[in-house]
């Protein structure tokens, strides 16, 4: 459960406020020494050749803080909120469709024009993932920042949707929130694929899916 916590924006920004003393990352726990000589120092560098390759990596298959190694109780909440964050994502889409008729009367737009606010949330969800599942399998990025950021950037542009004074600010709006809001769809099978092991993830995907 630590490790979930952690992982999380609370447990990341609580960690690097405290520099790494409350929910420390072993690899990043510095080892303490005790001398037990005084003779003469050798002479050997310690510094790391040039061009020496350093593979960070779980220290073994029974390592705790890999995510297939958490208990089912962590697994389960992991997957919880994936399928959590999915429903938001579609619901959202298809919320947007009852609001079409006052657009249509409050904008003085066509119903073409209307139905462009689902339209184009459905085609920039289809596009985001392109961008976005890449970006979670960097490094120096990951998978939370993705969600995170993901997730309060189509919050914004909802409430910006909401506040939109004609319909060409919906429509792009409606735009970009399908394009951020689609980091769930982008890394959500991943997430599950990396929690669970092979005789788990078919049932677990299947649950993501329905």
């Amino acid at each position: 459960m630590n490790a979930l916590i952690r992982e999380s924006l609370f447990g990341r920004l609580l960690n690097f406020l405290t520099s790494n003393k409350v929910l420390p990352y072993p690899e990043l726990e510095i080892p303490k020494f005790e001398m037990v000589s005084n003779s003469a120092t050798s002479t050997t560098s310690v510094m790391p050749e040039p061009g020496n390759q350093f593979i960070v990596e779980f220290s073994g298959d029974d390592d705790p803080d890999m995510p297939r190694n958490w208990s089912r109780l962590s697994k389960t909440l992991v997957m919880l909120d994936v399928m959590f964050l999915n429903f938001s994502f579609y619901a959202a889409s298809a919320i947007f469709t009852p609001s079409i008729p006052g657009i249509e009367d409050q904008f003085g737009a066509t119903t073409a024009e209307g139905t462009l606010g689902l339209s184009l949330f459905v085609i920039a969800y289809g596009i985001g993932p392109l961008f976005l599942s890449p970006l979670s399998n960097l490094p120096a990025i990951g998978r939370t920042p993705v969600y995170v950021l993901g997730s309060l950037v189509f919050c914004l542009l909802n409430i910006g949707t909401a506040l939109g004074k004609n319909v060409e600010t919906i429509l792009t709006l409606r735009f970009l929130g399908g394009f951020f809001g689609s980091a769930p769809i982008s890394v959500g099978g991943a997430t599950l694929m990396e929690v669970y092991g092979p005789g788990e993830v078919p049932y677990a995907i299947a649950l993501y899916a329905a």
